[in-house]
């Protein structure tokens, strides 16, 4: 009897909780069935939307990431809207939020960002 094991992810982004399941399912397949083990569920607060103003647009959801290394951004935390403001708002928990806010008016492929706290 082998186990086959996947790793899935699901998410969603809420206001002030961000969910992240995390699934490792061991399947063994017996008599025509299949019996799972191994489902944990990890919920984090996430409790700050940064606004990024000025954002280029060559720029992607990486370059965003990369722009703010060392910060944790879930998946799916990074949303480009574009515009005549070049507007992106970025999902962060509160330690890095503040953090992020530190950052306004450094360079992103030579344009200054304007970093400011969603409303």
């Amino acid at each position: 009897m082998e186990p086959t094991t996947n790793i899935g992810t699901t998410n969603c982004i809420t206001a002030g909780t961000y969910s992240i399941t995390i699934a490792v399912i061991s399947c063994f397949r017996l008599h025509g069935g299949c019996y799972c083990t191994n489902f944990h569920r990890i919920v984090v607060n996430m409790s700050s939307v940064v606004r990024v103003r000025n954002v280029p647009d060559s720029a992607s959801a990486p370059n965003i990431r990369s722009f703010f290394n060392g910060l944790f951004i879930p998946n799916g935390g990074v949303r480009i809207i574009g515009g005549d403001d070049g507007e992106c708002f970025v999902m962060l928990d509160e330690v890095d939020g503040r953090l992020a806010l530190q950052k306004d008016g450094e360079r992103l492929n030579g344009t200054r960002l304007r970093i400011s706290p969603s409303r």
